[in-house]
């Protein structure tokens, strides 16, 4: 499957909570075609969904008057794997139209569009350059449902969604300025106010992640083949490689914080590569100084007794002990890592604490990345 293939669609009605039929995959783009109708709030204020952070991208908008409707283009890398349920912000998407495509696409690089509102069956959007490696994306709209639009090569239609709106794609060999053009029908009707725009991307890099001390993979150009690894200059264990992919192991990172960090690939030919990834370390970082008495932090002590538990009931599944905790002048425990066990982020947890003084405090907690 090649950049900005689809891989799933949905469309629909009349909505601000848009949803696809299976999961999204981490590493692809979720772009969402709607028509926004100007007394429903025109162009929403933003789109975000449930997975992924941040908002989606505004690729470009443009008007069509008779009636009132307005195209909205948005992209969003989808970083997270999951089911994201999409949120229009300040309207509704009179008819909306949602994909998943193969690849990250970059911030748009050029792009283009236009609107007709007379009879006539040809439309061209505005022109701008589209480079050399990068994909061309067009959104049509029409004012009914039954409008169709055929593009001119070398653009080809992607999906031709059940409420009108349609996605068109083309591939940039070499760069060229031109635009998004086509024939326009409509059953039934002598007049087809028409909407379209297109923006130009590259496929951006994937930072590929993983859960400290968990299998992976990554994708690597070496002739030869992996011999060795190291994820932040210590060695961990090479599973096997197959191809161009390695699958690895953290067996010995000892990375503490989540973040980027350098992985080094050697192969048998001593050559290397070194691969950015992404290291999430889930645990607890103990909130409130945790550690006080009758108001008064519980400072710089030593031979804490600490125990986390899972769940919210006293009786949970030990995950975490240590007799050996110490506490800052501030009364504050370190983070603690949870890697190793099954919790994943947002779970509760209980943090249970005793000191040598026999003082004990239980707490509530969140795991989350540290």
């Amino acid at each position: 499957m090649a950049f900005g293939d689809v891989i799933q669609q949905a469309d629909g009605a009349s909505s601000d909570s848009i949803t696809l039929p299976l999961p999204v995959a981490a590493g692809n783009t979720l772009v969402l075609i709607g028509r926004f109708r100007t007394f429903e709030g025109g162009l929403p204020t933003s789109v975000s969904d449930s997975v992924n952070a941040g908002d989606y991208q505004s690729v470009i908008a443009v008007g069509e008057a008779t009636n009132t409707l307005r195209l909205g283009f948005f992209a969003f890398p989808n970083i997270s794997a999951g089911s994201p349920v999409i949120t229009t912000t300040g309207t509704t998407a009179y008819r909306w139209l949602l994909v998943e495509l193969q690849g990250a696409l970059s911030s748009k690089i050029s792009s283009g569009a236009g609107s007709n509102e007379a009879g006539g069956t040809t439309f061209t959007t505005a022109s701008a350059e589209m480079p050399s490696g990068s994909i061309s994306l067009g959104a049509t709209i029409g004012a009914y449902d039954t409008s169709n639009f055929s593009p001119s090569a070398p653009w080809v239609q992607l999906v031709d969604g059940s409420a009108g709106n349609e996605l068109h794609k083309r591939v940039n060999t070499t760069t060229e300025t031109d635009n998004l053009s086509g024939t326009v029908s409509s059953s039934g009707f002598s007049v087809t106010p028409y909407s379209a725009a297109w923006a130009s991307f590259t496929e951006a890099a994937v930072v590929p992640t993983l859960r400290k001390g968990s299998q992976f993979t990554v994708e690597e150009t070496l002739a030869g083949t992996v011999t060795s690894a190291t994820l932040n200059g210590n060695a961990i264990t090479v599973d096997s490689h197959v191809g161009t992919t390695v699958t690895l192991t953290d067996t010995g990172s000892g990375i503490t914080t989540s973040g980027e960090y350098p992985l080094v690939l050697t192969d048998d030919t001593a050559a290397t590569e070194t691969i950015t990834v992404q290291v999430n370390v889930y645990g607890v970082a103990p909130s409130n100084n945790p550690l006080q008495k009758d108001g008064a932090a519980l400072a710089s002590l030593t031979g804490v007794q600490v125990r986390i538990t899972d769940g919210e009931n006293i009786n949970g599944t030990e995950l975490y002990y240590s007799g050996t905790a110490t506490t800052d002048a501030s009364g504050n425990l370190a983070s603690i890592d949870l890697s190793s066990t099954a919790v994943v982020d947002a779970d509760p947890v209980l943090l249970h604490m005793r000191t040598a003084a026999g003082d004990s405090i239980i707490a509530s907690e969140t795991v989350g990345l540290i």
